[in-house]
Parts: structure tokens; C-alpha cells; sequence
């Protein structure tokens, strides 16, 4: 099974404070740059499960965006669909993250990913997939035409990234067929509720299956057969930064083998532990063996059904 995915290459830079954050004035800190964009994250998630993954984006001519290239063929990703731009440089992205490992901010330099229009992702978009995967970073053109592709795939899903961005897709809820957000970001498109409410919502305005992030809260799933909640596993927290990108990795696998919402984010969830028990947002031993041993601490009914993938 091989998956297209269409969205965000950009470069991180991660700062934890040395005490609980206070805005208004200079905290103390350390930092650490990294790899780092939905696209990217879930892409090379997928490549370590061991699908077949290609990567349509947008990166600057400067070494970051080298860098991130190199990286991506280092994990088995194509990358032939990633531009890189004259004019722009490669995206960046700065976390704030308490010593807890939560996220105070997120700043996001995105403006390179609108030169990644329409023309830009139709030579990955021509060749055939299983499943897509579209980040809403990339231009509202953009996920449009995709979305009503004469080629899209059977499975086409996306990430709304953020509470502005997930606007994208407000008109073009009924193309989705799995779809990956949190509370905030539902609300925008459905108005404030309850995540299971705002989860119910989003399948009642057409998406196929919602996967809706809490956090700590665990994820509420939502699709025809109606809505259920799974508790989040407790791991130590490093770094909660590519949580919901493994998340998302992890589900799209399993879906594309055949398991059922609660079946997918069962693993999901798995996979979301271990991205927050790492300081990198794709850990180096991400892939089937360590959800397995992970499975077998935490989840027997996962290790089950990851046979399947």
C-alpha cells in the first residue's frame, strides 16, 4: 500500500524553559534545532512502518532545506515532488515547550508552502496511491484541487494543523474520508462543543471518520457506527512536539490494512505515546517493532491486531 502525502517540510527549533513559562518578560532556556512539519513527520512515520511513501513540498535553496532532503531519503521517503524555491527560504517553526514537555507556543514561517500550488503538487497527485495524506498548510487552491482530484484515492485524509488553517477545508468537509484535529481546531469549523460533540458534528457534515486529539484526554473517534473515547496511555513525557503527527501516521497505516476506526486508533494512540516519550518528533525506532513492545506494556488488544500491518 503506498501513500501520497502533500504538505509542510520545514525546519524546528525547539526551547524548553528551565521553569514554568511567564510571558512578558526573558525566560531561561535551552534549544534545539530538528525535523520537523506535519507532511514530513507523517511521511517519514509511514516510511518506518514500512509503507511505500512520496512527498509532495516545498523547500528554500539554503542548507536547512538541504538538510531536510537528505533526511527524507535517509528514511526511505521520494522526494522527487519537493520543489525548492528561489525566493523563499526553507519553513520554520519555533516551540515553546515548558520542562513538562507541554507546548506553551508554536510560531510558524510557512510563506514558502504558497508557491506549492496547483501546478506544483500535479505530477505526485498523477501517479497512483492507496491513500493520500493532505496537510492544511499548504494553500487553500491547493487543497481544493486536490480534494477533487479525477485521481484522488479511495482513502484521502488530512490534518487541520491549526485553528485558522483547518478553515481550509470548510467547504469540502464531504471529500474527506479521515480527517485528524483537536478541539480547537473543530470548533472553528463547527462551532464550540464538547470534543465527542464537535467529533459527532464533523462526521454529521460529511467527513468519512474523525480522529479528534485531547492530549493527555486521550481521542475521541467519530464515523457512521457513532462516537467512542480512548483514554491516552501514561508514559513519561519528553517532548509532546509530533505526537499527532504519529498519531496520524499510525492510523492511515492501519486503516489502509483494513482495521476499523477503534482498531486504528488503538494503534494510534501507541504511536503517540511513543513520539512523546522522545525529544524528536519522529523517534529513530519508531516503526511495528516498538509499537509491539510497547503494545505488550500497555495495550494486549493492539499487539493483536498489529499483525495486520
Amino acid at each position: 500500500m503506498s501513500v501520497a502525502v502533500f504538505g509542510s517540510v520545514v525546519a524546528d527549533t525547539r526551547l524548553v524553559t528551565e521553569a514554568p513559562a511567564r510571558l512578558h518578560t526573558s525566560n531561561p532556556a535551552t534549544s534545539r534545532a530538528a525535523a520537523g512539519g506535519v507532511a514530513r513527520n507523517v511521511a517519514t512515520a509511514l516510511a518506518r512502518l514500512g509503507l511505500p511513501v512520496r512527498l509532495s513540498s516545498c523547500v528554500g535553496e539554503d542548507a536547512e532545506g538541504r538538510a531536510l532532503l537528505e533526511g527524507l531519503r535517509a528514511a526511505g521517503v521520494d522526494t522527487d515532488g519537493i520543489g525548492r524555491s528561489a525566493t523563499q527560504s526553507t519553513a520554520r517553526y519555533w516551540a515553546v515547550l515548558e520542562p513538562s514537555g507541554e507546548l506553551v507556543i508554536g510560531l510558524a514561517d510557512m510563506a514558502v508552502l504558497e508557491e506549492h500550488g496547483p501546478a506544483e503538487v500535479a505530477p505526485v497527485a498523477a501517479r497512483r496511491a492507496d491513500a493520500w495524506f493532505l496537510d492544511c498548510n499548504l494553500p487553500a487552491t491547493t487543497l481544493a484541487l486536490l480534494l477533487d482530484h479525477p485521481a484522488r484515492p479511495a482513502l484521502v485524509a488530512a490534518d487541520t494543523v491549526s485553528a485558522a488553517k483547518a478553515m481550509r477545508l470548510a467547504d469540502h468537509l464531504a471529500r474527506l474520508d479521515l480527517l485528524f484535529t483537536n478541539a480547537a481546531e473543530a470548533a472553528a469549523l463547527v462551532g464550540p462543543g464538547a470534543p465527542a460533540e464537535l467529533a459527532r458534528r464533523l462526521v454529521a457534515k460529511g467527513v468519512g471518520a474523525v480522529v479528534l486529539g485531547q492530549g493527555a484526554a486521550g481521542l475521541a473517534l467519530a464515523d457512521h457506527n457513532g462516537v467512542h473515547a480512548l483514554d491516552a496511555h501514561t508514559v513519561p513525557v519528553v517532548d509532546v512536539t509530533g505526537a499527532g503527527d504519529a498519531l496520524a501516521a499510525a492510523v492511515l497505516a492501519a486503516r489502509l490494512a483494513g482495521l476499523d476506526l477503534a482498531a486504528a486508533g488503538r494503534i494510534g494512540r501507541l504511536a503517540s505515546a511513543l513520539a512523546v516519550a522522545s525529544d524528536e518528533a519522529v523517534p529513530k525506532d519508531f516503526g511495528i517493532p516498538a509499537l509491539r513492545d510497547l503494545a505488550l506494556r500497555l495495550d494486549s488488544e493492539a499487539h493483536v491486531q498489529l499483525a495486520r500491518l
